[in-house]
C-alpha cells in the first residue's frame, strides 16, 4: 500500500510540474538576457515564450533605454477569456500590466501542449527602463494563468512614457467569446443561438465599446406563448427587459428540436460598456422558457448606456385553442368554439379584439338565447346574442340539414397593456357559440 501511495504522488507531482516547466532557462534575444523557469515553444511559428511565472531580464548596459515584447497569456485550447498581469519594477517605481485576452486571440498552441494550451493575445508592451537599470526582475502575480512573453528588443536610447510603459495592439482584437450551457443552430438560417438560461459574453478588449445582439425567446410551436426576461450584468449594473411572443413569432425552428420548439422576437439590446469591463453577463430568471442571444458584435465606444429595442409583432392575427373547429358549408368560414377557448394576442402592449359571434342555431329550434362570457385580466363582460331560425345562413359541413351558425354579431374588446390572452365561455347558454373572424388591432 505504501509502494501505490508513492507512485500515486510521483505521478501527481509529474503532471504539475510538467506545466510549470523543467529546469531554469537563460536566453538571449533583441539584445538582451532573460532567465527565466521555462520556455514554451509555438507549435505553428517556433517562436519562444518566456516565463510562466516570472523571470530577471538582463539589460546590455545601464544607460537606459526601451524594451519592447509581446505579452501573452497561457489559455487553455477550450478556455474563454481572463486578465493577467506582467508586474516589473524598474528605477523604484512599480509598473502593473494587466493583459487581457480570449481564446479568439489564441495565436499558436504550445509545442509542449498540444491540444491543451496556447499564447493567446493581441498586444505589444513597450517599457522606459531608466538610466540606472541594468537589470529588473517580473512576475505574474495576481493573475488567473501564466504569462509569457517574446519578440523581445532593446533600443538604445531612454524617452519618458507617463505610468513607464505603453501598450499597443499589434493585430484587430476579434470577435467576441459567448460561454454559455447550449448552442442551438436555425433549421433555415445556420444562425447559431446562443443561451438557454443564461451566459457570458467575453468582449475582445477592455479599451470600452459597444456590444450589440438579438435576444430571443425559445418559443414552442403551436398554440403557445412566451413572457421571458432577460437580465443583464454589467460590472454593477443590473438591468431586465421583458420580452413576449407567440408561435407567430417564430423565424424558425432549432435544427436540434424541429417541430418542437425555435427562436421568436429578436429584440435589439445595445449595451455601451466603459473601459475596464471584460465580461457581460445575463440570465433568463423570472422567464417562462428559455432565451437565446444572436448576432453579438463589439464596436468602439465608452459609459454605460443598455438600450432594448423590442421587436413587436404588429400582425392583426391572434391565436386560437378552442375545442372544437366547423366550416362552413357555402362561406367556407372557419367557426371557434362551442363551449370556449383561449385567445392567444400577438403582443401584449393592448389594444381591440374583434371578432364575430354566432349561436349553434339547430333546424328545430325557434329562438336561441345564448352568451359569450369574456375574461380580460381581472375584467369580465358578458355579450347576450338572441337568435331564430331564419337567422341561420349556412350548415356546418359537419352537421349537414341540422346545425348551424345564425347572428355574426360583431364584438369587440378592449384589452390593456400587460394582456397576453382572453378566455371565453358560453356558461348560461342554451347552445353552443362560435367565433369567426378575428381581428386584432394593437396600440
Amino acid at each position: 500500500m505504501k509502494r501505490k501511495i508513492f507512485c500515486f504522488l510521483c505521478a501527481l507531482g509529474v503532471g504539475l510540474f510538467a506545466f510549470a516547466g523543467t529546469s531554469y532557462s537563460v536566453e538571449s534575444e533583441g539584445g538582451v538576457t532573460i532567465s527565466v523557469g521555462r520556455v514554451l515553444h509555438g507549435a505553428a511559428t517556433g517562436t519562444k515564450y518566456y516565463g510562466y511565472t516570472g523571470g530577471t531580464i538582463t539589460l546590455p548596459h545601464s544607460k537606459g533605454g526601451m524594451l519592447s515584447f509581446s505579452i501573452w497569456n497561457d489559455m487553455q485550447v477550450n478556455g474563454y477569456g481572463h486578465t493577467n498581469y506582467f508586474n516589473a519594477a524598474l528605477g523604484g517605481s512599480n509598473i502593473k500590466i494587466a493583459n487581457y485576452a480570449t481564446r479568439n486571440q489564441l495565436v499558436e498552441e504550445y509545442s509542449e501542449f498540444r491540444n491543451q494550451w496556447g499564447a493567446a493575445g493581441i498586444t505589444k508592451v513597450v517599457l522606459a527602463v531608466p538610466p540606472g537599470v541594468s537589470s529588473f526582475n517580473f512576475n505574474n502575480s495576481g493573475s488567473v494563468t501564466g504569462v509569457e512573453i517574446s519578440h523581445l528588443q532593446f533600443i538604445e536610447g531612454y524617452r519618458f512614457l507617463p505610468g513607464g510603459y505603453e501598450v499597443q495592439a499589434m493585430r484587430p482584437p476579434g470577435r467576441p467569446m459567448v460561454q454559455v450551457s447550449r448552442v442551438s443552430n436555425g433549421s433555415k438560417t445556420n444562425r447559431k443561438y446562443y443561451g438557454y438560461t443564461g451566459g457570458s459574453i467575453f468582449l475582445p478588449h477592455t479599451r470600452g465599446g459597444f456590444l450589440t445582439f438579438k435576444v430571443w425567446n425559445d418559443q414552442h410551436v403551436g398554440f403557445a406563448s412566451a413572457l421571458n426576461k432577460i437580465n443583464m450584468s454589467v460590472a454593477s449594473r443590473k438591468d431586465t427587459f421583458t420580452q413576449y411572443t407567440t408561435a407567430l413569432d417564430l423565424v424558425e425552428e432549432y435544427r436540434e428540436f424541429k417541430n418542437q420548439w425555435g427562436p421568436a422576437g429578436g429584440a435589439d439590446i445595445t449595451i455601451q460598456v466603459p473601459e475596464g469591463i471584460p465580461v457581460v453577463k445575463f440570465s433568463n430568471s423570472g422567464s417562462q422558457t428559455g432565451i437565446e442571444i444572436s448576432d453579438v458584435e463589439f464596436t468602439h465606444g465608452a459609459p454605460i448606456i443598455v438600450r432594448f429595442d423590442e421587436k413587436v409583432n404588429r400582425t392583426t392575427r391572434v391565436l386560437n385553442n378552442f375545442g372544437r373547429t366547423l366550416n362552413g358549408t357555402n362561406s367556407g368560414r372557419t367557426f371557434y368554439g362551442y363551449t370556449g377557448g383561449t385567445i392567444l394576442l400577438p403582443h401584449n402592449k393592448g389594444g381591440v379584439l374583434t371578432f364575430l359571434l354566432w349561436n349553434d342555431q339547430g333546424v328545430n329550434t325557434d329562438v336561441t338565447n345564448n352568451r359569450i362570457n369574456i375574461t380580460v385580466g381581472d375584467r369580465k363582460e358578458t355579450v347576450t346574442l338572441t337568435t331564430r331560425k331564419g337567422d341561420r345562413q349556412e350548415f356546418y359541413k359537419t352537421f349537414i340539414n341540422q346545425w348551424g351558425p345564425a347572428g355574426g354579431r360583431e364584438v369587440r374588446v378592449s384589452i390593456p397593456s400587460g394582456i397576453t390572452s382572453i378566455s371565453v365561455n358560453n356558461g348560461g347558454s342554451q347552445t353552443g357559440i362560435e367565433l369567426s373572424d378575428f381581428s386584432f388591432a394593437g396600440n
